[in-house]
């Protein structure tokens, strides 16, 4: 349990990075890498709020649902400003449309006081890994640069690698919660050094940013 706390602070303190460095290099952002940002300061605000109600003892999913919505909107609405096609950006904006539509849904068929949000939270964390896998596709085909100096490349890898775990440990946290606490330990364990490991190129990603510079424009 020690050991989740330590990688818990150290995601905690990633994210905080990643807002501090955003908001440092403000103006070095384009318009996808802002919406971006704030999606991460929705989340990083939120896991301060946790933190706390956690501490309390008061926590409940009611607590997570309003960051999954207002952060995953942020993040698709910056995915879609990457897209260098408008028909991409348009398929991006349907996929937000939609999640808010099942998030909605999901807020009815989730019990209010159950311990995982499993309707929305799953589908956010896929459609996260989605959104940054169609990116990286897009941004490679429209790019002639090399990929590893663009910052976007960077931080949809992280994206990919900080979703794509949790969409593929979410269902097993939910089925062997209170079953086998030995797995969902080693699943913890996993899932926030994953994390630690998306969120550090995601900074490589907006410090690949100079002052002056546009990060990947989109078309």
């Amino acid at each position: 349990m020690l050991l989740i706390t330590v990688l818990a602070s150290i995601v905690t303190v990633m994210m905080g990075l990643i807002v501090l460095i955003a908001w440092r290099r403000w103006g070095s952002l384009d318009s996808g890498a802002r919406w971006i940002a704030g999606g991460a300061a929705v989340f990083f605000v939120w896991s301060l709020i946790a933190i706390a109600t956690v501490v309390l003892g008061r926590r409940t999913r009611l607590f997570q649902e309003i960051p999954i919505l207002l952060g995953t909107c942020c993040y698709l609405k910056g995915f879609a400003d990457w897209q260098p096609r408008r028909g991409q950006r348009r398929l991006i904006l349907a996929a937000l449309v939609a999640f808010v539509g099942l998030w909605i849904v999901a807020q009815g068929v989730q019990g209010v006081t159950d311990r995982f949000s499993t309707i929305s939270g799953p589908i956010h964390a896929t459609m996260m890994t989605a959104a940054a896998g169609y990116t990286l596709i897009t941004r490679v085909q429209a790019t002639g640069e090399r990929w590893t100096t663009q910052p976007w490349f960077w931080i949809s890898t992280g994206f990919m690698l900080v979703y794509g775990t949790e969409a593929v440990l979410d269902p097993l946290w939910e089925n062997i919660f209170g079953l086998r606490n030995d797995l969902v330990l080693a699943a913890g364990v996993v899932h926030h050094i994953g994390s630690i490991v998306g969120y550090a190129l995601m900074i490589r990603g907006l410090v690949e940013a100079s002052p002056g510079e546009i990060v990947a424009p989109a078309g």
